[in-house]
């Protein structure tokens, strides 16, 4: 005597979506119980829950017109059933998709910035500067509210996950990828780097003094930002909130400049102490998110933990190494003049 086998799909367990029966498998003896069925047995395989293969089970039991008319209504059940269970992963999976094209194109960007830098420093040499006033506080006020803007917009989830469900959660959750308010400011980060580059513009037009650590940090990380957000790597959460952070300081410091304002000498100094801050703290939340990963409970790889410590580290010793010269180094030859 035969039977009928039900056959379940699951969506990813991350979305929590409960066991649904998409289709049955039959064998012969079922074939005049379910001959009348306008749509007829399948079975769903999810490749990652993205690409969608479709197999038909005992076809046999139709023939003809009929048989291409189960098939057609089972492809459209199956794409409606496995498109409504992954709508929200589609959203993020376009969303990787383009950055996927955009590590590409950072490493172009950087190679464009990097020719400019030189090739603009050696233009400029015989050339009168610009002033540039006007435009450079449009453009630092802009990434100011931008930057103000993406830390009220972050802080505060942190703040939480960090209050009520700890350290260790607050730097290996992934939800700050995809929540639904900080999915947009974590785009909005890694898509900031590049209009970033900017800020060196002004600098060679006005001919300005351009020091190493502000072309190197401009293009490691646009390079990092862009290489790790598919990745959605742990730490992620603390290393934008923090940068949003300082950046709305920063930008606002630098506005005001522009327009002309007197700022005290103790604003600039903590700008730079809070970027020494923001990079040591880098580093330690990349020996966390090491520490973790090899309990399973941090979602990340050695190669982007390697890369970016480097960078943190790297970042601690140029921003110490630059305070010492615009502040302690100066303050002490002023004294000696005297």
């Amino acid at each position: 005597m035969g039977f009928c086998m039900r056959s379940r799909c699951r969506s990813r367990h991350s979305y929590g979506l409960k066991w649904k029966p998409l289709s049955r498998m039959v064998d012969n003896s079922c074939c005049e119980s379910y001959g009348h069925w306008s749509s007829f047995p399948l079975v769903l395989h999810l490749q990652n829950c993205r690409g969608i293969n479709v197999y038909f089970a005992a076809l046999h039991c139709l023939h003809g017109e009929r048989k291409n008319t189960v098939l057609e209504a089972s492809k459209q059940q199956s794409s409606a059933l496995c498109s409504q269970a992954h709508h929200g992963e589609d959203s993020l999976e376009t969303r990787c998709q383009a950055l996927t094209c955009r590590r590409k194109k950072s490493f172009l960007f950087s190679a464009l910035y990097a020719a400019f830098i030189f090739g603009g420093r050696h233009l400029m040499n015989k050339r009168a500067k610009f002033e540039l006033r006007k435009p450079l506080v449009l453009w630092s006020l802009s990434l100011a509210v931008f930057s103000i803007f993406g830390a009220v917009r972050t802080a505060p989830y942190m703040l939480y996950i960090l209050m009520t469900k700890g350290l260790k959660q607050s730097v290996c959750d992934q939800s700050f990828y995809i929540g639904p308010v900080s999915k947009f400011w974590a785009y909005a980060f890694v898509l900031s780097k590049a209009p970033e580059l900017g800020d060196t513009i002004f600098i060679i037009l006005r001919k300005q003094k351009l020091i190493f650590l502000h072309w190197y940090h401009h293009i490691t990380v646009l390079l990092y930002s862009w290489y790790s957000y598919k990745d959605m790597v742990a730490g992620g959460g603390w290393f934008m909130t923090m940068n949003y952070g300082v950046h709305a300081v920063m930008y606002s410091y630098y506005a005001l400049r522009a327009a002309g304002f007197r700022v005290s000498r103790k604003f600039a100094m903590f700008i730079t102490l809070s970027q020494i801050t923001q990079m040591l703290v880098g580093c330690v939340i990349n020996y966390l998110v090491f520490s973790w990963m090899q309990h399973g409970q941090c979602h990340s790889h050695v190669q982007n933990i390697i890369w970016s410590s480097l960078m943190y580290l790297s970042y601690f010793v140029l921003f110490c190494h630059f305070f010492f010269e615009a502040y302690i180094g100066k303050t002490t030859k002023a004294k000696k003049v005297d």
